[in-house]
């Protein structure tokens, strides 16, 4: 006879290994931003956001007249607090598993499967390393806020 309450309790420690693991992996994207933010000067943050599938990318396959479910993938994205969500850029696709670790990262062809700390560490500075990735940062960081580029005096002609 299966034992329900050994179960449960072995689902209440996977609940707290799972919190565990998840707040780990928020500590190593606070620490990356924590960095980032010195070297940038507040230019520049990265983050978990969800994105919408693009229509073009789902529409070959489905009846053009019938109604398109909303479809969302998790990525790594980055973006310039002073311009705010306009300065938002995709970095990599991410997913991770519901009890924490292990995570992926995809960009470029590259995957990176990350089964703790380290190896989360190891894949978010190799992205950063990547030089399309890099470019998409540099852009990033250039972004303004439409109101501060509105406030650009003109040249005075006097």
């Amino acid at each position: 006879m299966a034992n329900y309450v050994e179960a449960f309790q072995d689902g209440l420690r996977a609940v707290e290994a799972a919190n565990r693991a998840k707040h780990e992996v928020k500590e190593v994207f606070d620490e990356l931003n924590k960095q980032l933010n010195m070297e940038t000067n507040g230019k520049l943050r990265v983050v978990l956001r969800q994105f919408e599938v693009s229509e073009l990318s789902w529409r070959r396959y489905e009846n053009i007249f019938a109604p398109k479910p909303k479809q969302y993938y998790w990525a790594i994205a980055a973006f310039n607090p002073d311009a705010g969500e306009a300065s938002m850029k995709e970095l990599a696709q991410w997913s991770q598993d519901r009890a924490g670790y292990p995570c992926k990262i995809t960009w470029a062809g590259t995957e990176s499967i990350c089964e703790d700390r380290i190896a989360l560490e190891e894949a978010l500075a190799e992205l950063l390393r990547d030089p399309l990735v890099a470019e998409t940062l540099v852009k990033v960081m250039k972004r303004e806020c439409p109101e501060k580029a509105e406030e650009k005096p003109e040249d005075n002609k006097e």
